[in-house]
This record gives structure tokens, sequence and C-alpha cells, in this order.
């Protein structure tokens, strides 16, 4: 029924016709002109679908896009792990979204809720034993105790923080630039005023 004159006559009787959000909407050949009919018929509903979609886009997008690197991260924890001020930093900022995948957010948690309780890293054999029975947190642990080159923890945190203040800041730009599509100027201008200029880390 999909893409033929059939199927486009029922969907032009039956629903409120194109949709972004629809799947076969976008895969019909015969979209292009279905979209032109329904700005035409139904205008404003039209509006409310493109922008609603493209802001799901953009959230996706940002969403892929404001992850830290594998890479980075080895660097990070690595370095974390024999260091008490920059693991108290990971465990305070560090959010689950920052992270590229679930073994780093769980490896994460461990780390976050042990230092909050004694104050210093784990040692990777308490994480070991955390994870024993999960092969893919064994294996980036592994990953980082080999990487474990002695880099420098100002600079690592410096990274750190450089990363959390940009992906900061777009979600301060993303949400002052829909107030001031939605004209709400002074609402995007109290935004905009409360944005810290740098982070504080709780002792």
């Amino acid at each position: 029924m999909l893409s033929t004159e059939v199927g486009y006559y029922i969907c032009g009787a039956s629903t409120l016709l194109w949709t972004p959000f629809s799947p076969a909407c976008r895969a019909c050949i015969r979209a292009a002109l279905c979209r032109k009919r329904t700005e035409m018929i139904y205008g404003e509903l039209y509006r409310i679908r493109m922008e609603e979609y493209s802001g799901k886009e953009d959230y996706e997008r940002r969403a892929k896009s404001k992850s830290l690197s594998a890479g980075s991260c080895t660097r990070l924890y690595a370095t974390a792990l024999h260091t008490d001020s920059l693991c108290g930093v990971v465990a305070q900022h560090m959010r689950p979204e920052y992270l590229p995948d679930r073994s780093f957010q769980k490896i994460q948690q461990a780390i976050a809720s042990h230092f909050r309780t004694y104050k210093r890293p784990p040692s990777y054999a308490m994480l070991a034993q955390t994870f024993a029975a999960d092969y893919d947190a064994i294996e980036l642990l592994d990953t980082f105790r080999e990487y474990d080159e002695g880099d420098n923890p100002e600079a690592v945190t410096d990274m750190l923080e450089a990363y959390i203040k940009g992906v900061r800041l777009q979600g301060v730009y993303g949400e002052v630039g829909k107030l001031y599509n939605q004209s709400k100027q002074g609402e995007a201008e109290k935004v905009l005023g409360s944005t810290p200029s740098g982070w504080e880390v709780s002792p």
C-alpha cells in the first residue's frame, strides 16, 4: 500500500496527512507531494510538526556529539584512579550522558559511590571484584591500567573542566535560542544571566 495511489488516497481520507515522525511518510515516494498538501490544508499543524521534529533531531545530534571520546575517558579514568583530587572532580561532575557507553557509565557509578564514602579512589582490585561478572567492564578496567602513563592530573582536570563548560554553554545557548524563537526575550536574558562563569568543586 505504501507509495501507491490507493495508499495516498487512504492517507488523505483517514489521517492528517504527512508527518516527519512517521517512517512510512518519510519512505513514501509521494512524500514531497503529500508534504505540500499538508502544508496547504493544515498549515499550523504542519508548522508545529516541523518545529517539534527539528527539535528532536537537534537533541539527538547534541546527545551524540556531547559525549567524551573513549580515548579521552580512558586517559581521564586512568589518571583519576590514582589522584584523589581528580577522582573527586569526576565523582561530582561526571554525568552518564558525557560518557560514550554503558560500561563507562557503570564504572563511573562505582567510582563515584566509593569516593563519596571513603574520599579516595577505589583500587583496581576493588573494581575488578565489583565487576567480576561483567566482561566488558573488566576489559575496560584493563585498558585503564595499561594506559596509565602518568599523565599530569592538572592537565587532565583542565581538559575535563573545558569539556563540561562547553557542554553547559551548548545547553544554555540552545535554550536561549528556543526562547527567542518563542518571543520570550525576558526569559532568555534570565537564562543567560544565570550562566556560571566557571565550576566550583565541593570539598
